[in-house]
């Protein structure tokens, strides 16, 4: 990338900057953000009530 931009070109200088800076907060972006943008389609009740039938399943067989 550094060797296709016209160093001497203030303009070209800056969008390979912007670039460069803009990569690096991609990649480097913590994903707890994304994550707390994202919404369930299931509501809270229901997962709730999942986790515990399975968990419930999960010591009964356990038990045995």
């Amino acid at each position: 990338m550094e060797k296709i931009v016209v160093h001497d070109n203030e303009a070209e200088r800056q969008k390979y900057t912007d670039f460069i800076i803009a990569s690096i907060m991609e990649i480097f972006r913590p994903p707890t953000k994304e994550q707390s943008k994202e919404s369930s389609d299931i509501p809270v009740e229901k997962l709730a009530d999942t986790l515990l039938t399975g968990a419930t399943k999960v010591i009964e067989a356990v038990r045995k």
